[in-house]
């Protein structure tokens, strides 16, 4: 705990309780049929730390597998939950991995999609055929990027509504299933958010 704000999100008030480990940077809408409240599950994620209204740590160093891990637990302290299914996805599949090596009696199962624990950066553009130091390289210059248009980002993603036009964007962009409707989408936008120190 080193005492950055982190923005944590709930989908519903009811259901098993689920922790979503995100990819860098999404938003929960990418998730339509998970995060929209039925009643069924529970979802419960945050955005990571520099993204979508989460601060920046004060030490640039506080960004490393240890700091989301801390990030991910605070999520669960937060909502009172002792034990939940994990679901990572992405690069953040090494968060939801640690997670339950680092705290088995909090993770009461493990779903990992898209991503693979240990090196994400060198599974990252693997459809292309590519070298794994060569998607690395591609990974991390993205990620310096990323990092430096940070700031521009978050302001531009936070303004962003939620509404028929924004949500046909998305569909058609690769973050989710394009035969996502409006109606199971749109309403994901109105997620519970709250924030919290870790």
């Amino acid at each position: 705990m080193d005492g950055t704000r982190v923005r944590v999100w709930r989908s519903g008030d009811t259901g098993r309780d689920v922790l979503l480990c995100p990819g860098l940077g999404t938003m929960p809408e990418a998730w339509p049929y998970l995060v929209h409240p039925t009643g069924e599950f529970r979802v419960h994620g945050w955005y990571h730390r520099g993204t979508l209204g989460s601060g920046r740590p004060a030490d640039e160093r506080r960004i490393r597998l240890g700091d989301h891990v801390a990030d991910a637990l605070a999520v669960l302290d937060r909502a009172g939950i002792e034990r939940a299914v994990v679901m990572g996805w992405s690069v953040w599949v090494s968060v939801a991995a640690e997670l339950a090596c680092r705290y088995p009696d909090r993770v009461a199962g493990l779903l990992l999609v898209a991503g693979a624990p240990g090196d994400p950066f060198g599974g990252l553009f693997g459809l292309l055929g590519l070298p794994a130091n060569v998607r690395r390289a591609l990974a991390a210059g993205a990620t310096r990027f990323v990092r430096d248009a940070g700031p521009l980002l978050n302001a531009v993603a936070r303004r962003v509504p939620v509404n028929a036009a924004t949500v046909s964007v998305v569909r058609h962009s690769g973050v989710m299933r394009p035969a996502a409707t409006t109606s199971v989408v749109a309403p994901s936008g109105r997620i519970t958010r709250s924030e919290e120190h870790t």
